[in-house]
This record gives structure tokens, sequence and C-alpha cells, in this order.
């Protein structure tokens, strides 16, 4: 994750894995793996203030993974922040008519990536999520549903 360290998390990790330590970003990760290695290519950013690393530098890094073989996810454009920061949501759109309001909906968020967001709570797998012109809307305007993807 993208942050900045304090002298107390460097000499934490120092201690902890015997090396310094950059908190930074996975940005892309390339589909291709070596298969005799299975090792592959991941873009990270980071910040480099002291310039410590110098172009195409070789870095080895640990990183912190998880995998959710079951989930509810929705596209990540869709994600809303909520009135007076209070958290994130999502527009439902009708559930079975074409023609129907908008409804605002809290959300608990899980993992997020690029394209897709997990969600935790709040939105159920057989609900349509807007996710194209919901930063328009309102809770409870009147929207015509022109396209359902499964």
């Amino acid at each position: 994750m993208a942050g900045n360290l304090n002298n107390r998390d460097t000499e934490r990790a120092n201690s902890e894995i015997h090396a310094p330590y950059i908190l930074s970003k996975v940005a892309v990760v390339f589909p291709a793996e070596d298969p005799t290695t299975h090792t592959g290519i991941v873009e990270v950013r980071l910040p480099n203030p002291s310039i410590l690393l110098k172009t195409d530098s070789y870095i080895i890094g640990k990183f912190a993974v998880a995998r959710v073989d079951s989930a509810v996810r929705v596209p990540t454009r869709a994600v809303v922040s909520l009135p007076n920061g209070n958290g994130k949501g999502v527009y439902l759109a009708p559930t079975l008519s074409e023609q129907g309001f908008a409804q605002l909906r809290k959300i608990t968020v899980g993992m997020v990536g690029s394209r897709y967001t997990q969600i935790l709570s709040g939105v159920k797998p057989d609900e349509y999520v807007i996710y194209s012109g919901q930063k328009d809307l309102t809770d409870g305007m009147s929207v015509v549903v022109l396209n359902r993807k499964n």
C-alpha cells in the first residue's frame, strides 16, 4: 500500500527483515508467467524522494496478496462517495422494469482494483448496478434502463 514511512516504521521493518523497505502499490500485473520459474513482471509505483532507485533498477520484493474465489464485484467506476464523507455507495437500477427510480445504496468495500471492486455488503448478486452516468444521479431520480449486462 502506498504511504509515507516514518522512522519508527523503518526501524521496525529493518529489525524484522534486516533490510530497508519502501511501501508501494502494484499498478499493473502482466498476465504472462514464466512456466518454469512461476515468476512474472509486475509494475509497482513507489515513492523515490531520495532518488535511491535508478532507472531499470532490479528490485526483490514481498507482496501482500489475497484471493477471493466467490465474491460480489462491480465495476470500480460504479462506486461513488456518499454525501458528507459517509462512506461509499452504488446506484441500483430498477430490478424488474426498464423504467423506475435509481436507489442509492451504502456499501462496504473489500478489495479494489482498477476494473472491479469487491462488495462485502450492500449489494446482492441479482441486483443491477448503474455504472454509466451515475455521477449525475441522485437518490430516487427517474431512470430508464438502456442495457442490462449479466
